[in-house]
């Protein structure tokens, strides 16, 4: 891992350039995807491509610590998201043995029943909302 020191404007002093190079084997991007994860890393780009089993991997990150993003209240973000899922799962689960078209069925029901979950349970703010709605409007 180094720090990239050609950094293009705008980009922050701890954005990392890490490169893997060597035999293929399954999993080593995934242990080094769940590394960077686990240590506060966000995922800016990643290229991979593997030539006859060689793996030529690089990733470019950068370190989000508090010191700079300030602590991230995760639990309190994201559980209304979470339990907006779970009452759609319950909701549509007795109708995962439809086949054949029927199958819409439970996929329309469960889009209405999230959404109706997430705004009852105010998952989203004002601000998301309204991007929501002028990406709709920009779509039609």
């Amino acid at each position: 891992m180094t720090p990239v020191s050609d950094s293009p404007e705008g980009e922050r002093p701890d954005t990392l350039l890490i490169t893997v190079s060597g035999q293929d084997h399954p999993g080593i991007t995934s242990s080094l995807m769940a590394l960077l994860a686990s240590s506060g890393a966000a995922i800016g780009d990643v290229e991979q491509v593997v030539v006859r089993g060689h793996l030529v991997l690089g990733v470019v990150a950068w370190i989000l610590t508090a010191r700079h993003v300030g602590r991230v209240p995760v639990l309190a973000l994201s559980w209304r998201i979470v339990v907006a899922g779970l009452v759609m799962g319950v909701a549509i689960y007795p109708l995962s043995g439809l086949e054949g078209v029927k199958v819409a069925i439970p996929i329309v029901a469960g889009v209405v029943i999230y959404a109706a979950a997430v705004l009852l349970l105010r998952a989203l703010s004002g601000d998301e909302i309204a991007w929501a709605r002028r990406a709709l409007a920009l779509a039609r």
